[in-house]
């Protein structure tokens, strides 16, 4: 654990290498970097009070706004323990807009770090929506998630908390959860749903080639 913590402690200062963020920067660790495959380790109920550990979960929430990212887990910013924070804000509401916030079935989630999460599902009912992920940046794809999940944990003070979530904030819960567990939504998507997030601009489109090919019966 101390050795875990002193990792932690050293990408935050950024001298960390290979880990594929930088402090003061929007970079998180992108797919294909190990730590994002591997099972994250619990944190001891000791160390949380550490100041070394109070400033990961600082920098956690500085990245993930950053990014304006809803949720984020450690191992995103290269430490492979059992920790993650969410938050659904009005900012959020404002980029998504109130009819889609409404559409997608959006609330409000105040900002919320768990440490050493269990997580139940209490409604199976899948819905699928397109989800993305900071650690595969410009990408989405169609995942079905549970409705309904309840998540435990420990708070940063190191106490029990508890949230019945659903809807959306149940499937941020997930995706979080998922990454403690070495799992990307790549992992859990509809199979040819992947699209970079560019493609309804048409980037790279050359219309009047088209045009041309279709006005000489080529295409």
């Amino acid at each position: 654990m101390a050795k875990v913590i002193w990792s932690a402690l050293n990408i935050i200062k950024g001298k960390a290498r290979g880990e594929g963020m930088k402090l003061g920067t929007k970079e998180v660790c992108q797919i294909g970097h190990p730590v994002l495959r591997r099972i994250a380790k619990p944190v001891s109920r000791d160390k949380i009070p550490t100041p070394e550990f109070q400033k990961l979960l600082d920098h956690m929430i500085r990245i993930m706004r950053e990014n304006k990212a809803v949720g984020l887990a450690a191992p995103q910013v290269g430490v492979g323990l059992q920790v993650f924070c969410m938050e659904l804000s009005d900012l959020h509401h404002k980029l998504i807009g109130a009819e889609r916030f409404v559409k997608l079935q959006m609330s409000i989630l105040p900002l919320t770090i768990l440490i050493n999460p269990h997580l139940t599902v209490t409604n199976d009912t899948p819905v699928t929506h397109e989800e993305g992920c900071v650690s595969m940046g410009g990408y989405v794809g169609r995942v079905a998630r549970a409705t309904g999940v309840q998540i435990d944990g420990l708070n940063r003070h190191g106490d029990e908390e508890q949230h019945n979530l659903t809807d959306w904030t149940a499937r941020i819960a997930q995706h979080e959860y998922d990454h403690l567990q070495g799992v990307i939504y790549i992992d859990k998507m509809e199979g040819g749903s992947l699209r970079s997030m560019l493609c309804t601009e048409h980037k790279g489109v050359d219309w009047k080639l088209i045009e041309s090919l279709k006005q000489q019966n080529i295409l």
